[in-house]
């Protein structure tokens, strides 16, 4: 036991106080960098020493895999081989431990498949489209907007131990308390009660459309099985209370109700020998008062418990633990189990804690990958960490990273899908997927994006060509031809033609054949190697990024990531077809589900990039902390929760009594995870900001007194720097000649006007270069509406009977029989048309007969050709010869009817598109003399076509005068400039509302400009 000595002698008081009791309960309060990690590992080992218990009497339970393999790893360094037999595993791990133990629950268990994320959407999905008695938690046109809270409730329901049968009789007595719940979310609840019962139902395999009968279990399943094993089985749980006498449990303020459920069950009540180490003040995964419950839980329950405090800081300097201590001191004291006055029991030569403003954000994070460029001359990378409150920021930074050659490590969770190599491998797999495919507008945007790889060094001009040639035989032949079938059939070529790089078209004709030729029988993963051999992808990447080792590695870790990732489905999966993974991904897709791939590892070298939250345990000489500002990092602003559960259900919550109680609280948490990201630091502390007019600098920083650094490197010299770091060569630059021709023969329309005018790039790939987008729920939707209406209206101004519903849907379906969608949008539409009911009784109240319907109108302004077709018309005054054009839409009317009422400019973006096409109408009409009849729009008028949940059906009614219609037509003229200009640049960098964003793309076109 030397060795004990010699880490027990490293101890303090406080610490050795801890370790010397080991009988009974002891409850250790340990803030950051007290040593609660070396505490419980000598604790072992004294129990052992005193001959208390042999090591596998010892349970340490720990909150993740890597926390239980280091603690294990030091035990075992203090009391040799003895030390492994200690049980040091999760509370997961140890579940799973009983489950074994128990023939029922084995058997239970064993059985069953674990459920995977794609299963758990899928399974949701099915109780949503086939439920009756679920409405509000499917809203129209959205049935699966809840989908990921229903399945994060559900967690959360079985994180607190709470049965579907013991959730339902809480909902069936539900009462609003205007706090937590309200009205609208009592009948949530009650079809999330329902939607729980029937998601287990279904894992258990008692629908054999969803599971086959083997069933399913998921993670969360784990504690509540070796609960109910423990609770049935007298033998089962004596053993266990036999077995564990001293237990020991780390990161206690993070244990959610099954587990304090499932520790309480293994306690020896008797001699309840069990020591909890924690600090509520670290509390970053127990969310509104649930931080200090489980430390108030443990009082209760053990009421001769001993807690000891400890006070010695071993990680930071003096001015750190100032900084963190004035952060966490902004607490109340009843939202902390004890003050803790932390002591710095160390000291460093280099310590800086400073603040920094900038403009922008780029400017910002340059400062902070310059700040680390200077450090690394005396100071290694990962010594060094950047902490983040939002996962998606961490991007931002990897991007500055790698263009400044810096090396990094995250966590290893990253997701995958925006990453260029891998997008570009999905975009192969979707076209080797349309081999015999009849749809020719997928499969020629498939083809754009793959031939436009730049593996293929194709020159930008080539590809313009290629498209101009087909365009022009599609014209003269006056035959459906796709751009791939075309492409194949022209190369390989011998002669040069017209293009400039004939052999990479060759080249490129080859690989994309044997592609195709594979597609048919082939496993999907060699499908993918054989391509990526064909074309020479590594070693592409290897000679691109030759003098960027950080970058060259990070583009073959994503390429591996994902060629890894298909080998396990085809592993987990068997004969799984290329269809069945494309559907998959589509499913990941739509439900913004990430593929998490190891771009990099957290034990290479490099600057830590990290969550907050991964960020917990580890320790830093430097840290930064960027992006400081109020509402939308430090602290980040609350999240809606469209379905709050009870409180009453969550073993360690206090029930408040008012909302302002209530977001008072989830600043407390936000405030405890600020002060775990600054604790992390041992010397030098930075925090970064880049306010605007919307965006201010965070409370924090004023909160803990620190001024603004006057930086170093100066405006200029960082813009300059983003220059530098940003430049990429726009590759239409040199297709003048191409473009112009393109656009010879091009006339506008209202919706691709509003297209240029909202984004010029945009409107060159689907107007000029006419890639083809995907088919769309929402589009396939109105275009059935509207087909529907069509035939109503007609049908009424024939029989002057206005149709009743059935006669809408039946030609509703119609259309969407015609439109060849897939299945799932085939069965949304199908449901959703059924609730515009109550929208078409109201229409139908005081229907007026169209004048005219659906009419195509062409007009020339200028050389400009000007077309457009209108949804219905309507006489006015009679007398006037005046009329109002009508304008269906599917659309949610509050965002554009807001828009159209602050427009002062119709030649803006922020102008709602919608007003632009009423004008437009007006413009059409007055001009088409052989249509018009002499009639004139005197108004044009939008009509919201809505579910059953609306009652105040919208519309809105505008007069529309000639001097707008002039207005417009100076916009029509302007906008045509600029397009025989060629003035067709792309945004500066990702608009949210225009482009989405990597995970939520918004624009077809995304990953053309922001992918590559």
């Amino acid at each position: 036991m030397d060795n004990f000595e010699k880490y027990y002698n490293k101890l303090n008081e406080k610490q050795k106080q801890a370790v010397d009791t080991v009988d009974g309960a002891v409850l250790v309060l340990a803030g950051p960098g007290t040593g609660k990690t070396e505490l419980l590992s000598v604790r072992a080992a004294n129990i052992i020493r005193q001959k208390k218990a042999l090591p596998e009497n010892i349970l340490v339970l720990t909150y993740t895999n890597s926390a239980a393999k280091a603690m294990k790893e030091r035990i075992g360094s203090m009391l040799g081989p003895k030390g492994y037999e200690i049980e040091v595993c999760t509370f997961h791990s140890f579940a799973n431990s009983i489950i074994l133990e128990s023939e029922e629950a084995a058997n239970y268990i064993q059985e069953k498949i674990e459920i995977t994320d794609i299963e758990k959407v899928k399974v949701l999905e099915y109780i949503l489209d086939n439920t009756e008695g679920i409405d509000a938690i499917r809203p129209f046109r959205a049935p699966y907007t809840y989908r990921r809270q229903i399945e994060s409730k559900i967690s959360e329901l079985k994180k607190e131990g709470i049965t579907p049968e013991e959730f339902q009789g809480y909902t069936e007595n539900l009462k609003q308390d205007d706090v937590y719940i309200q009205e609208k979310h009592i009948p949530r609840l009650k079809a999330l009660a329902k939607a729980y019962k029937l998601y287990e139902a279904y894992k258990r395999g008692e629908n054999k459309e969803v599971f086959d009968e083997r069933g399913r279990y998921d993670f969360d399943d784990m504690i509540i099985v070796a609960l109910e094993a423990l609770n049935k089985e007298k033998a089962l749980k004596e053993q266990v209370l036999q077995q564990y006498t001293y237990i020991m449990v780390d990161e206690y303020q993070d244990t959610n109700g099954a587990q304090l459920e499932l520790l309480f069950e293994i306690v020896n009540e008797k001699t309840p020998n069990v020591c909890c180490v924690g600090d509520d003040d670290q509390s970053i995964y127990r969310f509104q008062g649930a931080s200090v419950g489980n430390f108030k839980i443990f009082k209760e329950h053990f009421l001769n418990a001993k807690v000891i405090s400890l006070e010695n800081n071993y990680r930071s300097s003096k001015e750190i633990i100032d900084i963190s201590q004035n952060i966490i001191s902004q607490l109340p004291e009843a939202e902390r189990a004890a003050a803790k006055k932390l002591k710095s029991a160390c000291d460093y030569k280099d310590k800086t804690i400073s603040f920094s403003q900038f403009t922008t954000e780029t400017e910002e994070i340059l400062y902070v990958a310059e700040y680390i460029q200077k450090l690394n001359k005396r100071a290694p990378y990962s010594e060094m960490a950047v902490l983040v409150r939002k996962r998606d920021n961490i991007l931002k930074i990897i991007d500055i990273f790698q263009q400044k050659g810096i090396p990094y490590a995250t966590d290893g969770k990253e997701d995958i899908s925006g990453e260029k190599r891998v997008r570009q491998m999905l975009d192969v797999l979707y076209l080797a997927n349309m081999r015999d495919t009849a749809d020719a507008s997928e499969k020629d945007a498939f083809f754009y994006r793959v031939i436009s790889g730049d593996y293929f060094k194709i020159p930008t001009q080539d590809i313009l060509k290629v498209i101009n040639i087909v365009k022009q035989k599609r014209k003269e032949d006056r035959k459906e031809t796709t751009l791939l079938c075309e492409f194949l059939d022209m190369f390989p070529a011998q002669k040069k033609g017209p293009f400039k790089n004939i052999e990479q078209l060759n080249f490129a004709a080859s690989a994309i054949r044997q592609l195709l030729e594979k597609s048919q029988d082939t496993p999907v993963h060699e499908i993918l190697m054989h391509y990526i051999k064909d074309t020479g992808l590594y070693g592409f990447i290897l000679e691109e990024f030759k003098s960027n080792n950080v970058l060259r590695i990070r583009e073959l870790r994503a390429l591996s990531s994902f060629v890894n990732m298909v080998k396990e489905y085809d592993l987990i999966r068997p004969g799984i077809k290329l269809s069945e993974f494309i559907d998959e991904i589509e499913m990941r897709k739509e439900h913004d589900m990430p593929l998490r791939g190891e771009l990099v590892t957290q034990t290479q070298e490099g600057v830590r990039i990290l969550t907050a939250h991964a960020s917990k345990g580890l320790e830093f000489s430097v840290v930064f902390i960027p992006f400081c500002l109020q509402d939308k990092e430090w602290p980040a602003s609350a999240l809606a929760d469209w379905i709050p559960l009870p409180p009453e259900i969550f073993k360690t919550k206090h029930k408040v009594k008012d909302k302002a109680r209530l977001k008072e609280l989830q600043l407390f948490d936000e405030t405890r995870l600020f002060y775990v990201a600054s604790s992390r630091s041992k010397a030098q502390l930075i925090y970064t900001a880049s306010p605007t007019e919307s965006n201010v600098t965070s409370l924090y920083i004023e909160r803990i007194g620190l001024a603004i650094k006057d930086n170093e490197t100066k405006e200029p010299e960082t813009i300059k720097s983003a220059l530098l770091t940003t430049d990429k060569k726009d590759p239409f630059i040199g297709t003048e000649a191409i473009l112009k021709d393109l656009i010879a023969e091009l006339s506008l329309n209202p919706t691709s006007l509003n297209s240029y005018i909202n984004c010029k790039r945009k409107f060159l790939y689907n107007s000029v270069l006419q890639i083809p987008s995907t088919k769309k729920r929402q589009l396939v939707f109105g275009s059935c509406v509207h087909k529907a209406l069509e035939e109503v209206y007609r049908h009424f101004k024939q029989t002057k009977k206005f149709p009743d519903f059935a006669f809408f849907r039946d030609s509703f379906m119609k259309e969407l029989k015609f439109q060849g969608v897939d299945k799932s949008i085939y069965t949304q539409c199908e449901r959703e048309v059924e609730k515009l009911i109550g929208w078409y009784r109201n229409e139908s109240k005081n229907p007026v007969e169209p004048w005219g319907l659906e009419q195509r109108l062409v007009i020339n302004i200028g050389t400009i050709v000007f077309k457009g077709y209108y949804d219905k018309t309507e006489i006015e005054d009679q007398k006037k010869k005046t009329i109002r054009v009508l304008d269906y839409k599917t659309g949610k009317p509050d965002k554009h009817l807001r828009d159209i009422k602050n427009c002062k400019d119709l030649s803006s973006d922020e102008c709602d598109g919608y007003l632009r096409q009423l004008v437009a109408y007006k413009l059409l009409f007055d001009r088409s003399v052989k249509i018009n009849k002499g009639y004139k729009v005197e108004s044009g008028k939008l009509i919201f076509i809505d579910s059953l949940e609306t009652k105040d059906f919208k519309t809105y009614q505008t007069k529309i005068a000639d001097e707008t219609v002039k207005g417009l037509e100076g916009v029509i003229k302007a906008c045509w400039k600029k397009i025989n200009n060629l003035e067709f640049e792309k945004l500066s960098e990702p608009d949210d509302k225009k482009c989405g964003t990597r995970k939520r793309q918004m624009c077809d076109y995304y990953d053309i400009c922001w992918g590559r």
